[in-house]
């Protein structure tokens, strides 16, 4: 009798968690854990958006910036061909032969008797309008005042769009 009293007495005693505190507590653990990762799945995604976005833009400038180059020392007698949205051809300040196109959704470049690169991928429009002293659309090189770039790419269903607009010198 004296050893069932002592038993009981150290079962009643003793230190420790219950197995249902131990599973609640794993529970518990596990929501925490699925929220944590949540947040860092989103953040993940968000981030590679961001970047993904920030690559578009850069990638916009710097075509931009190319081209912009090329067309401020324009002279409208130097335009080869015809203004076309798509395409153009002439001769610089400089003396250099430069030419632009979209092919197959990129724009490229060409100076002299090079080879084509491309400077900007997955273009989704013209990129070249041309526009009269009332900055009205105009195809007749005498009328021309202004070159406006405009470069619009499409990467992973978004959009990214740069405008400038260049004065011709005449």
């Amino acid at each position: 009798m004296r050893i069932l009293k002592l038993k009981r007495k150290y079962i009643s005693n003793e230190d420790g968690f219950t197995i249902i505190e131990v599973v609640v507590t794993i529970i518990i653990l596990g929501i925490l854990s699925l929220f944590g990762y949540g947040i860092v799945a989103l953040n993940a995604r968000t981030f590679s958006t961001v970047q993904q976005n920030t690559v578009a833009r850069w990638d916009l400038r710097t075509a931009m910036r190319i081209v912009k180059n090329d067309l401020k020392m324009i002279d409208p007698q130097y335009i080869s061909g015809s203004l076309a949205a798509d395409q153009i051809e002439f001769t610089g300040g400089d003396g250099h032969v430069y030419r632009y196109n979209v092919n197959s959704g990129n724009l490229q470049r060409k100076v002299d008797s090079g080879s084509w690169s491309t400077i900007l991928s997955h273009v989704t429009s013209d990129p070249f309008a041309y526009e009269d002293q009332n900055q009205n659309t105009t195809n007749n090189k005498n009328d021309l005042v202004y070159i406006v770039i405009h470069l619009v790419t499409t990467t992973n269903g978004r959009t990214t769009t740069l405008t400038e607009k260049i004065y011709v010198r005449n």
